[in-house]
């Protein structure tokens, strides 16, 4: 806070603008043969006693040029300046009692200067400046599990209506998770988390965007604490889903539908009827049925996982029941031998998958089923003659569900 009347601040910058404007010339840093200027002013509290250990530093362009410390009685003088008209000063109390401000009563986070100009071979008198006391946020950022997160980049805006503006100061988490922002002047702030380690971000309270975080408003002298919990419980927004056929040896595969926040990891887990022991559940996100599964529906468990954020699981909805495995005929079977009246026809066992099958047969003519022909053999008669003959064989295995297979046809002939 800044009081009584200005001396050569910004009119002689204003004036130095306008020569540009008209001569396009540029103003000189410096004039030639001339000395360095000074600048000098007196620093107090809002009581107006004097504060005495009060850094003064001038800058020009971001880097420091010069600085003093107040002596008791709030004097500081600052000399060897190269002239120039943007001089911005900083007003810091090393021992963190007071506000860090800029001059004229600017807020750092703020971004404005009150340029001051040096002239050259002369001492520049400042308005008086009045720190106020200083304000403090701190807090502990943490995982949703309770951890403390460490190296998290901790920022600070000021709030001024609609719209924010940063402060140039920033504060990194230590080991323990906490941080702390001093010396601030009393304004309304919005404090921003970041951590470089997983890219989660947030403003306090568990705001999403900057304007969408809660603000802050300090008064001097205050103390408030902003604790951030960074992540939350993983969540399912839409279920896993299984596709494939329930048979045994076909593969089923596990969709695990849609989790927030994006980029997290997933596991799977498969649960088979009413098993209720996890630990020896087949995992992975493929799972094929052996025949211990037949008759039993199966699920599919999933678990999304990410640093700083608690588990979160879904379950798919269950399967049909487990089938058996079909029969799978490889070769098909064939009839062999004389297609003739008084000929004797015989059948093939053809190839299956398992190979260890019962075979049963059953001969047609004309498309009708011979009764009793149900040997691999059968004696053409007369009655067959010009009629199609073939076979259907029926192939059985332990936990499989049988196949049928037709033979081609033959025509008996004479």
């Amino acid at each position: 806070m800044n009081r009584g009347r200005r001396l050569l601040l910004t009119g002689t910058a204003t004036w130095l603008a306008a020569v540009l404007a008209v001569t396009g010339a540029p103003v000189p840093s410096a004039v030639a043969d001339s000395g360095p200027g000074a600048a000098q002013g007196r620093v107090t509290d809002t009581d107006g006693n004097p504060l005495p250990g009060i850094v003064v530093s001038f800058h020009l362009a971001g880097q420091l040029v010069r600085q003093d410390e107040t002596d008791a009685t709030g004097t500081y003088e600052v000399g060897q300046l190269p002239p120039d008209p943007h001089y911005y000063v900083e007003f810091r109390d090393p021992a963190g009692d007071f506000a860090t401000e800029w001059y004229f009563d600017r807020n750092p986070a703020d971004w404005t200067y009150q340029f001051v100009p040096i002239e050259p071979d002369e001492t520049t008198t400042l308005v008086d400046t009045e720190m106020e006391d200083a304000a403090t946020i701190t807090g502990r950022v943490s995982s949703a599990a309770g951890e403390p997160i460490a190296g998290v980049a901790v920022s600070l805006w000021l709030i001024r209506g609609d719209s924010a503006s940063s402060t140039r100061t920033a504060q990194t988490t230590d080991a323990t998770g906490r941080y702390t922002i001093g010396r601030l002047k009393p304004a309304t702030y919005i404090v921003g988390f970041y951590d470089p380690a997983t890219g989660m971000q947030e403003y306090w309270d568990n705001g999403a965007t900057l304007l969408g975080g809660t603000a802050i408003a300090l008064s001097g002298g205050a103390s408030v604490t902003a604790d951030a919990v960074l992540g939350g419980t993983i969540t399912n927004t839409m279920a896993p889903t299984i596709s494939g056929r329930p048979e045994v040896g076909q593969a089923l595969t596990a969709s695990p539908g849609a989790w927030t926040p994006a980029g997290i990891a997933l596991t799977y887990r498969w649960v088979v009827g009413a098993d209720s022991d996890p630990t020896d559940d087949p995992t992975g996100a493929v799972y094929v049925p052996s025949a211990a599964d037949i008759g039993k529906t199966v699920r599919v468990h999933v678990t999304g996982t990410a640093i700083g954020w608690l588990p979160g699981t879904a379950l798919s909805a269950p399967s049909a029941p487990v089938a058996p495995a079909a029969v799978v005929n490889v070769v098909r079977p064939r009839i062999t031998g004389v297609a003739r009246v008084g000929r004797t026809l015989r059948v093939s066992r053809g190839e299956w998958e398992p190979a260890a099958v019962r075979r049963s047969f059953q001969w047609y003519v004309a498309g009708r089923r011979v009764n009793s022909a149900t040997a691999r053999r059968l004696v053409l008669r007369s009655a067959h003659l010009g009629k199609q003959v073939k076979v259907r064989v029926r192939a059985t295995a332990a936990d499989h569900r049988p196949a049928i297979v037709w033979t081609r046809s033959v025509r008996v002939r004479r």
